[in-house]
This record gives C-alpha cells, structure tokens and sequence, in this order.
C-alpha cells in the first residue's frame, strides 16, 4: 500500500530533522538535521 508520508515526514517523525519556515517568507521551509540525524547518517528509511 502506497504510504502519503514524504520521505521529509519520516525524517521529521523520527526525529532526524527538523522543518523550519523562514520567518521572511513562510513558503519557504528549512530542513535542519537535528542531533541524532548527525548520529546517524545512514539511516535506511522503510
């Protein structure tokens, strides 16, 4: 079954990244990877 999760949600779900909306123009979104997403820089995602 087809999953409607962006591989960017299960980045964020997991807790490997963060989104951040840049405060000039909130369309624009910042993808930080967090503490354990530099941990883990190989991590497979199903």
């Amino acid at each position: 079954m087809f999953s409607s999760r962006s591989p960017v949600d299960k980045l964020e779900e997991s807790g490997f990244a963060v989104r951040k909306h840049k405060e000039q123009d909130h369309r624009a979104v910042v993808l930080d990877i967090t503490g354990k997403g530099e941990e883990n820089p190989s991590v497979t995602m199903k």
